[in-house]
Parts: structure tokens; C-alpha cells; sequence
């Protein structure tokens, strides 16, 4: 046990180890910003001093990271206790923005000096990943303070700043927590599957009559990797909660924002999260897939919409550079999994974006015998014939060794390859560095026919429902959820009551005085949203009620569909919480 903590411990140092040096790059970018916005208003004797902290703290984190990669020094818990308290230093650096400058900046400046603190504290998620108690450090010491030089200069409508920030650390606290847990059960789980792999070989060497019990201990192995991908599935309920309390909170201070300054926060909050949903989207599809909880649902998908589509979502990605987007074909109907296929192809056109800085990005789409067949050709930088076929593995990245978050996790190729198989596809790649690529996907062309008036007819517009004189019970036992889905909730005009299940909900009154029900899944105790649905309807039997859920098992999922009541996975947005309020209401 002892030699499996040390382990657990080398772990979570190496990553820090690695992801601390390729993080130096972006700290060093980030000073230049902070320190081009304080030179035209603070001495740069002050500002000399503040970066003194940052490049003695982050010379010495480089210097710690060089030796423990080189294997120079140990990669035991004194190490763990130095990346914290370089933590801690950096925490105090964030902190003495607004304590040495905000009393002398305006509001514009302190607005940009704190949206490079939230770009800061969301990358020292992933830097701190396997050690929560350091990222913690780092964030509650900077983000507070920065929430104080609000609050002391930001003027009498300043608190929704500090607010914002407040709910801020406390969201990415939680997730920082949360993070390092999968990454300690993970890591565990691999010991575990190492450990069994280990012992098979051991028992085919020692003798043919022992076969038997080493392709047993091989089955061990492949369990506990299946165990790994059950656990990351799971993950998904708890991981989701934080999610969808952000974007839910993010929606009520856009709708509550009074000046410009406090859209500007809103806005910011919004991309982090934004950023945040899909690096965990990722995470979560590739968990789901492990477990065999995404299956294919064929229908009519009218292609050229498709293509259309990503084209625009596109070009509003490009503004301002010099890159012309063509689509071209597509003026079909075919039959198959429209989620999964444009997550594919959103998959490949995103990455054509991010790597083309000039020139042009082609989307196409044809008919070629019994395949359809996608291509997405850019003028990018390329990729080298090495690498292309390790761009379908997972994590893998080609010149990111600094690990931008903004270009992801290196999850995206593998998921489309995953994706294309489940349709009955491939996916190819023809590319040389500095000389662009092309992608081709092809699926299989099931029931193709040209589009008609009904497949071009424009989708409605959702507006806000109107819920005032209306009376809604959330019930959820997970109270940021609650309290996220009540505030967005009245500022529709609803009156809102919580319940964290069955019985507090009947203490609360008959389902008769309600006209909505929104209701999670998995509830405290064993406790279910299905059976605490069928109570609620035996007295209430025209209460409208919607499952929301985080929970991806296949089971729980089908259980559900089976009542006939609406269910929505979260992170639930706001237009997607509106549109089936009004279906129902």
C-alpha cells in the first residue's frame, strides 16, 4: 500500500512537472498583456517588482521541473510540497493586482487585468489537474483578492463583479477537485490493470499447464480497463453539475447586467465556460464511447443544411483573417445519425480553423457509388507524414507542447475516427507539413434522395416563455443545480420552490399547486427522479414534468424514455430549457 501511495505521489508530481514547464510560455504572454495595460498608468518601478515575483517563483518552478523529468531529483511528496508553495506564491502574485494597482487604473484596465486572471485561473485547471490541494491554493488566495479590489474601487454597482468572481472560484474549485479525483482513480485503475497484466505473463512463462490462469488474469486486466472507461462514463453525472450551474448562472447575470462593465464579466464568464463545456464534452464523449453508451439513430438528414451549417459556424470563427470558406454539394437526403455525423464533421472543420492562417477552407459532400463521401481541405500548415497516423490517437498533438488549452485536448481525431466506425465508415488523411490537409470521411449512402420542401422549411425562433403567475418545483439534490435553474427561472416571472426529493417536496404542499416539474434523475438516498415522478402524478396526473439529468447510463436513459415524459442531458442551456418550457406550457 505504502509503495503504491509513493507511486500515486511520483504521478501527480511528473504531470506537474510537465504541465508547469509547458505552462511558462503562457504566464510569460499573460505578464506582457498585464504589463503593457500598468505601463501607461503605474511607475515601472512597481510594475518591475511585481514581475520580480513572478520570474524568481516561475525560474524556480522551471529549474524544479527540468531536475524531476531528468530524474535528478525525486519525484516524492517534498517535491508535491514545493509545487505548492510556488502555488502559493503565484496565488499571491494574482493577488497583488488589484492590492498594488486598482486603486490607480481605470475601469477598463481593471476589466481587462481581470479577464486575464479568469483565462489564468481556468489554464491552472489543467496545469494543477492531479493536485487539487495546490490549484486551490493558487485560486481562493488570487481570485478573492482580485473580488476585493472590486469591491473597494469598483464603484456602487460593482458587487455584480464580485459576485461573479465569488461564483467563479467557487465553481472551478469544485471542478479542480473533482479533477484530481478522476485523475488519482484513473491512475489507480491503470495500476491495478499494469499489476494484472503483469501477473498473466508471469503465469504463461512458468508453464503450458498454467494457461488457463494466465488468460484469466488477462480477462482481470481488460476488466479493470473497462472498469476505468465505467468509472469516466459515471463521471459524467457528478462532472456535469458544476457545468450546468455555470451556464445557468451565466444566462441570469447576462439577463440581470446593468452597465457595460458587467456585460463585459458575463461575456468573459460565458467563453470560459464555454472553453471549460467543451474540453469536458470531449472527456465526456470519449468516456461514453468506452462505455458503449452512444448508439447510431438513423433518419432523414437533409446533408447540404449540414454543410451549410458548418460553413457559417466557420466563417464566424475566421473574422478578421484572410481565409475563404467554399461548400460545396451535398443537395441530398440521406439516412443516418445526424448528431454523431456533424459532431464528426464539426470535429474536422474546427480543426482546419484552427490551423489555417491564411487562404482557403473547402467543405464537400458527394455521392460516390455506395458511399457518401466528406472531405474537408484546408491550406494550413500541414502534418507531417510521421504524425498522421498518431493524430487519431488519444491526447496525441502535433506542435503543442506548451498545451494551449485553446486547442484542446487531443481528443478530437480520435473521437471522429470512433464516431465514422459507428456509422459504418472511415477516415483518411492526405497531408504534407506546410502544404495543408484534406480529410475524407465516407459513410455509408443509405436511402439518398434530393431534398424537398419540407426538409428547407427554416427552423422557429424560440422565444423567452412568459412563467409569471406559474409555479414550478425543481427538484434536485444537488443545490447549485437548484439554486441555478431557480434564478433563471424567475427571471422568466416564474414563483419557485426546491425540493432535494420525494418527501421534502410533499411537505412543501399538493403537486396540484404546481404547473411545472423539472426533476433530476438521481436523487439522494437510492432515491429516483422516474419513481418520485409516478408519486407526484398520482395526485397531480396533468402536472407537466421534465426529466434533466447527468447521468449517461444506457439503462437509467431507457428507463426513462420508457415513462414518455421529456428528457434533457445536461449542461442544459437556456434555449434549450425554453423551448421545452413552451412545449409544454
Amino acid at each position: 500500500m505504502r509503495n503504491r501511495a509513493a507511486a500515486l505521489v511520483a504521478e501527480q508530481v511528473g504531470l506537474l512537472a510537465t504541465q508547469s514547464r509547458n505552462a511558462v510560455l503562457g504566464l510569460l504572454v499573460g505578464c506582457s498583456f498585464v504589463s503593457a495595460i500598468l505601463a501607461r498608468h503605474v511607475s515601472w518601478v512597481l510594475i518591475g517588482a511585481w514581475l520580480a515575483l513572478f520570474i524568481g517563483a516561475n525560474a524556480y518552478r522551471m529549474r524544479l521541473g527540468a531536475r524531476l523529468l531528468s530524474d535528478r531529483e525525486p519525484r516524492d511528496a517534498a517535491a508535491l510540497s514545493k509545487f505548492f508553495y510556488i502555488a502559493l506564491i503565484n496565488g499571491i502574485w494574482i493577488g497583488l493586482l488589484p492590492v498594488m494597482f486598482f486603486g490607480v487604473l481605470p475601469d477598463e484596465s481593471r476589466l481587462a487585468l481581470t479577464v486575464i486572471v479568469l483565462l489564468a485561473a481556468a489554464g491552472g485547471a489543467a496545469t494543477y489537474a492531479s493536485f487539487a490541494r495546490g490549484y486551490l491554493c493558487f485560486l481562493l488566495v488570487g481570485v478573492p483578492l482580485v473580488a476585493l479590489g472590486w469591491g473597494l474601487h469598483g464603484g456602487p454597482r460593482a458587487w455584480a463583479v464580485v459576485l461573479s468572481l465569488l461564483m467563479y472560484a467557487v465553481v472551478m474549485a469544485r471542478f479542480s477537485t473533482y479533477l484530481a479525483s478522476v485523475f488519482e482513480r484513473s491512475v489507480l485503475i491503470r495500476f491495478e490493470a499494469d499489476a494484472q497484466r503483469e501477473q498473466a505473463e508471469r503465469m504463461r512463462v512458468i508453464a503450458e499447464e498454467e494457461r488457463g490462469k494466465a488468460v484469466e488474469a488477462r480477462h482481470a486486466a481488460e476488466e479493470a480497463s473497462l472498469s476505468k472507461s465505467r468509472f469516466l462514463a459515471n463521471a459524467s453525472h457528478d462532472l456535469r453539475q458544476p457545468a450546468q450551474a455555470l451556464a445557468l448562472y451565466t444566462a441570469v447575470l447576462t439577463h440581470n447586467a446593468e452597465t457595460d462593465e458587467q456585460r463585459q464579466i458575463a461575456r468573459s464568464i460565458a467563453e470560459a465556460s464555454r472553453v471549460l463545456g467543451d474540453l469536458l464534452d470531449n472527456l465526456l464523449d470519449m468516456s461514453r464511447l468506452d462505455a458503449g453508451a452512444v448508439q447510431p439513430r438513423a433518419q432523414a438528414v437533409d446533408i447540404g443544411q449540414m454543410l451549410a451549417r458548418q460553413g457559417t459556424e466557420a466563417r464566424a470563427m475566421l473574422a478578421g483573417r484572410n481565409v475563404r470558406v467554399e461548400v460545396e454539394g451535398g443537395a441530398f437526403v440521406a439516412q443516418t445519425d445526424p448528431v454523431l455525423l456533424e459532431r464528426a464533421l464539426r470535429n474536422i472543420v474546427g480543426n482546419a480553423v484552427k490551423f489555417t492562417a491564411s487562404g482557403l477552407i473547402a467543405i464537400r459532400a458527394h455521392i460516390v457509388g455506395p458511399v457518401i463521401r466528406f472531405e474537408v481541405e484546408d491550406t494550413g500548415q500541414g502534418i507531417a507524414s510521421e504524425h498522421q497516423t498518431l493524430i487519431f490517437e488519444e491526447f496525441f498533438q502535433v506542435d503543442n507542447k506548451e498545451r494551449d488549452r485553446a486547442r484542446g485536448l487531443g481528443l478530437g481525431l480520435s473521437i471522429v475516427r470512433r464516431l465514422i466506425h459507428m456509422l459504418g465508415g472511415e477516415v483518411k488523411v492526405e497531408s504534407a507539413a506546410g502544404k495543408g490537409s484534406k480529410f475524407t470521411l465516407t459513410i455509408p449512402a443509405l436511402f439518398t434522395r434530393a431534398p424537398d420542401e419540407s426538409d428547407l422549411r427554416p427552423r422557429p425562433s424560440v422565444p423567452m416563455p412568459d412563467l409569471r403567475g406559474r409555479r414550478v418545483l425543481v427538484i434536485d439534490d444537488e443545490q447549485m443545480v437548484s439554486n441555478s435553474l431557480s434564478a433563471l427561472l424567475q427571471t422568466w416571472g416564474a414563483d419557485v420552490d426546491t425540493a432535494d426529493g420525494l418527501h421534502a417536496a410533499l411537505a412543501l404542499g399538493p403537486p396540484g399547486n404546481w404547473q411545472l416539474c423539472l426533476c433530476d434523475l438521481r436523487l439522494r438516498g437510492g432515491e429516483d427522479g422516474i419513481s418520485t415522478a409516478a408519486r407526484l402524478s398520482r395526485d397531480a396526473p396533468d402536472l407537466p414534468i421534465v426529466f434533466i439529468t447527468g447521468d449517461t447510463a444506457p439503462g437509467r436513459i431507457e428507463q426513462a424514455t420508457r415513462t414518455g415524459r421529456p428528457l434533457m442531458h445536461k449542461p442544459v442551456d437556456e434555449l434549450q430549457l425554453a423551448r421545452q418550457v413552451r412545449a409544454l406550457l
